[in-house]
């Protein structure tokens, strides 16, 4: 009882109710396979953000991969950081910075196309997988979305291609690397990294 108690306050208070909402629910559900199907949810979705988490993301990506090897289609990964989230952190308190992560989903969501992903990458980073879609349109996506941060914060991202055959692994570090790299160059601003050499993975 000690250890449940201990695991539960350092739960960040905005999210007890969804994860405790989530296990009543699987609980609770009618079937095996309906409570399977709620904890897998919630073991891939983000608590926060209702979103997916870094490990749905996983899973969504190598779908999307496979697909784009098998179709030919483009695919692009964007990372996005929200610029400063510490000193946001500090001036206003945690539950501010709570409630900035969450109306930050909320608004990139609406600008997002159907077929778009979105999750959590960590903390204050995103990741966004865009399907069938070149990297000048990748680019444009994402500025649309840094444009639509809320309370006048700004953002960082990093926009990579997939090349054919290359490895989630691969152009994930691709596309952070350019976010390095927007960082580097003054922060709010997006960065596109250049194909990768032939012969990496």
């Amino acid at each position: 009882v000690h250890k449940r108690r201990n695991v539960r306050e350092h739960l960040p208070e905005a999210v007890r109710p969804r994860i405790a909402r989530a296990l009543h629910q699987a609980y609770n559900a009618p079937t095996a396979a309906d409570a399977q199907r709620q904890l897998e949810r919630l073991a891939t979705t983000d608590a926060l953000t209702d979103i997916e988490n870094r490990r749905g993301w996983q899973s969504t990506i190598d779908e999307e991969a496979e697909r784009s090897d098998r179709n030919g289609a483009d695919l692009c990964l964007a990372l996005l950081d929200l610029d400063h989230f510490k000193k946001y952190n500090d001036q206003n308190g945690h539950l501010a910075g709570d409630d900035l992560l969450r109306d930050t989903t909320r608004s990139w969501k609406a600008q997002l196309r159907s077929g778009d992903h979105i999750a959590r990458y960590g903390g204050e980073e995103f990741v966004v997988s865009l399907a069938d879609t070149s990297l000048d349109e990748a680019v444009a996506i994402i500025d649309r979305l840094r444009k639509s941060t809320p309370d006048s914060i700004t953002c960082s991202a990093g926009v990579a291609q997939r090349q054919p055959g290359e490895s989630v692994e691969a152009l994930t570090e691709r596309a952070d690397a350019a976010l390095y790299r927007a960082k580097s160059d003054g922060r709010n601003r997006t960065r596109t990294s250049p194909e990768p050499v032939p012969g990496t993975p």
